[in-house]
C-alpha cells in the first residue's frame, strides 16, 4: 500500500506554549506527524518538567531544537488510538508559534519514521539553502523536507519536492514538501534540489523518510523512555509494538557501577570493564513473544540508562557486523568516536560513549560529519553521567576515526562502537556514507537519526 498524506491541520498562536489541534477525522492506526515552529526561544516540553521524558505528552521525538536566537522547532509523531481533538505543549520562553499535523496513511507500523537529517540553526547569510540529504530504505519510502524561518518569507520548493505547506504566521515560516520515488539508499542534496527563501533569514532545514512495508536496508525508528529508581535491581521497558522477528538492542550505561547480571535471554556485543567512573553493557536478542519488560542487577547500588532500539530489515541470522569496546577515555574536552570498521555493505553504525558528568547542556555534545547524538536525556544529563548513541545508515563498508567529534564537556567517559549486519540484497550494491565535507553547499549540517525503544533513567 502507498503512503499517503490523507490532511493536513495548521494551529498557531504565541506564549510560554499553548495547544494544537489534530485533523476532523482521526482513525486508529494512522500515522500522525506533527511540526512545529517558534520565532526564537524555545525548548519544548511537558508542562515544565526538569527531565524531558516526551516533549508532547503520548508522542515520539523526531527532532527538538537547541535553545537559539534565531529559530527553532520540533518534530514528532505517534500513531492514532482514540485521538483527541488537541495537545498541549509546554516551551522555555514565550514566544509565537505554528503547528502542522499531518495524518498519513500507508506506513510501516513497526520503523514508521527514520532518517532525520538537519541543517541546524542557521543564522541566515544565504537565500539559495541545499537540502540535506535523507535516506529511503525501500523502493516506496516518502520523504518529507522542511524549512522553518524566524520571519515572513515567500519561499519556493526543490524541484523534486511537492509543496505541502508554506505559511508565515506569528512572526515565523514554515514550509513543508514531500518528495516520493527516490532511489533505495543515501539520497543526496544535490539529488533533493534547493530550496530558495525570498530574504535571508536565520532557518532549520531537515528531512526525514515516512518508510514503506518490507525496507531494504536496516532501519529504526524513534525512542520512548522510562523512568525509574535508583539500586541495585533495575528494568527497562520494551517498546509497546513488539512483533515476533524484529531485532531489539539495547545499551545501558552506569554511572559507576558495572552489570552483575546482564537481562536474561539477551547476547553481549560489548561491555566495558568497571573503572569505577562510567560503564556500559550492550545486547540484542530476536523478539519471540516478548515482554513488557526486562531485568538487570548492578555489582553495588547506583544509576542507569537504558536506551532499546528496534531494527527492522536487519540480518537476523548474523546479527553483528563488528563491534570495538574501551574503558576509560580519561577527562577530555572533545573526543572522537571509537573505531569501527565494517566487513560488508550497508549496516547500521553505532558509535557511542557513556560520559561522567552533571554539566552537559542540551546541545553540548554535537559529533560533526555523522549524526546528532540520540541522548539519553533529551535535556542534559542525570545520575551524574549521560548516554550518547550516533546511528549512521546504509552505509558501506567503512572505517570511522576522528572526523566524528563531541565537544562540549570536560570529564571522563567510555565507548563503544558496533555495526548490525544488512541481508544480502539483489541488486543493492554498496552506500557510501555521507561525508559533510562534500556538501559544498552547506556549511555543517547534523543527522539526526532517532531510533524505537525505551530508555530506563534509574534515578530522578
Amino acid at each position: 500500500m502507498a503512503i499517503v498524506i490523507e490532511s493536513k491541520t495548521a494551529t498557531n498562536g504565541s506564549g510560554l506554549g499553548g495547544s494544537f489541534n489534530m485533523p476532523a477525522t482521526r482513525p486508529n492506526g494512522d500515522l500522525y506527524i506533527a511540526i512545529l515552529v517558534c520565532d526564537t526561544d524555545m525548548w519544548v516540553h511537558p508542562g515544565g518538567s526538569s527531565v524531558q521524558t516526551t516533549a508532547v505528552s503520548g508522542w515520539k521525538t523526531m527532532y527538538n531544537g537547541p535553545d537559539q536566537s534565531y529559530i527553532n522547532g520540533w518534530v514528532g509523531y505517534r500513531i492514532g488510538s482514540s485521538e483527541p481533538s488537541s495537545y498541549s505543549f509546554t516551551m522555555d520562553a514565550s514566544d509565537g508559534w505554528q503547528v502542522l499535523v499531518m495524518r498519513v496513511s500507508g506506513f510501516n507500523t513497526n520503523t514508521p519514521v527514520s532518517g532525520v537529517f538537519v541543517d541546524d540553526a542557521r543564522s541566515g547569510t544565504a537565500t539559495t539553502v541545499a537540502s540535506p540529504p535523507a535516506i529511503a530504505y525501500g523502493s516506496g519510502d516518502m520523504i518529507i523536507g522542511v524549512q522553518l524561518t524566524d520571519s515572513t518569507v515567500t519561499m519556493t520548493f526543490p524541484s523534486s519536492m511537492t509543496n505541502e505547506y508554506s505559511t508565515s504566521a506569528q512572526a515565523c515560516h514554515m514550509s513543508v514538501g514531500s518528495y516520493s520515488g527516490a532511489s533505495v539508499g543515501n539520497v543526496s542534496s544535490a539529488t533533493i534540489g534547493d530550496w530558495v527563501h525570498s530574504t535571508a533569514r536565520g532557518y532549520i532545514g531537515l528531512t526525514f523518510t515516512i518508510v514503506a512495508d518490507n525496507p531494504s536496508l536496516p532501519v529504526a525508528g524513534p525512542p520512548e523512555t522510562t523512568v525509574t529508581g535508583t539500586g541495585t535491581s533495575h528494568s527497562f521497558n520494551m517498546p509497546s509494538n513488539r512483533p515476533d522477528g524484529l531485532l531489539y538492542v539495547v545499551v545501558i550505561g552506569i554511572d559507576a557501577d558495572n552489570i552483575a547480571t546482564p537481562p536474561s535471554g539477551w547476547t553481549e556485543i560489548c561491555a566495558s570493564t568497571d573503572n569505577g567512573l562510567q560503564n556500559y553493557w550492550v545486547g540484542y536478542r530476536v523478539g519471540s513473544s516478548e515482554p513488557a519488560s526486562y531485568s538487570f542487577t548492578l555489582d553495588a547500588s547506583d544509576g542507569a540508562e537504558a536506551l532499546v532500539f528496534t531494527v527492522d530489515g536487519a540480518d537476523t541470522s548474523n546479527v553483528v557486523d563488528a563491534s570495538n569496546s574501551e574503558g576509560d577515555y580519561g577527562s577530555v574536552s572533545s573526543v572522537g568516536p571509537l573505531s569501527l570498521t565494517t566487513t560488508s555493505e550497508n549496516t547500521l553504525c553505532f558509535w557511542g560513549l557513556v560520559v561522567d558528568s552533571d554539566e552537559v547542556g542540551r546541545s553540548d555534545i554535537t559529533p560533526s560529519g555523522r549524526s546528532v547524538v540520540f541522548r539519553g536525556h533529551p535535556d542534559g544529563p542525570r545520575l551524574g553521567m549521560q548516554v550518547d548513541v550516533t546511528i549512521e545508515e546504509s552505509i558501506g563498508a567503512v572505517s570511522v576515526g576522528a572526523m566524528d567529534v563531541w565537544q562540549g564537556f570536560t570529564d571522563t567517559l567510555s565507548r563503544f562502537s558496533f555495526a548490525i549486519t544488512a541481508p544480502a540484497v539483489a541488486g543493492l550494491s554498496g552506500i557510501s556514507a555521507f561525508n559533510t565535507k562534500s556538501q559544498a553547499s552547506i556549511s555543517k549540517w547534523d543527522g539526526v537519526l532517532l531510533t524505537a525503544g525505551k530508555r530506563l533513567n534509574s534515578k530522578a
